[in-house]
């Protein structure tokens, strides 16, 4: 787990699963006025695979069934215009990570 997502949250539980190559997680992390409970779901794709709406949806749910605070959708790939687009309507309770703005955020954390 890289020392950034260490340091701001206390919690973290995993589940793997290599068969659909994604990895599922969540943070907790209590804060002064409120706790924030993250549900991270990273998803290794080939770039030319591209995650679809139907995934990001399934995020949602899973965010719901939960009681999560919010879902972070991270891969290796990009997503569809229309996952883009759904995410663009839940932006208050999903967000995605594609691979531009992955390798950016690790560009920053290693130099």
């Amino acid at each position: 787990m890289p020392l950034c997502w260490r340091k701001k949250a206390t919690a973290f539980v995993w589940a793997h699963r290599v068969q659909t190559m994604a990895w599922t997680f969540y943070a907790e992390k209590d804060l002064d006025l409120f706790a924030e409970f993250i549900l991270v779901q990273c998803k290794k794709y080939h770039r030319d695979r591209k995650v679809s709406r139907p995934v990001v949806k399934q995020l949602r749910a899973d965010v719901a069934d939960r009681g999560a605070s919010r879902g972070l959708l991270v891969t290796t790939s990009y997503f569809t215009k229309p996952a883009l687009d759904y995410l663009d309507h839940a932006k208050y309770t999903l967000s995605g990570i594609d691979f531009e703005k992955l390798r950016s955020w690790l560009n920053r954390l290693g130099g």
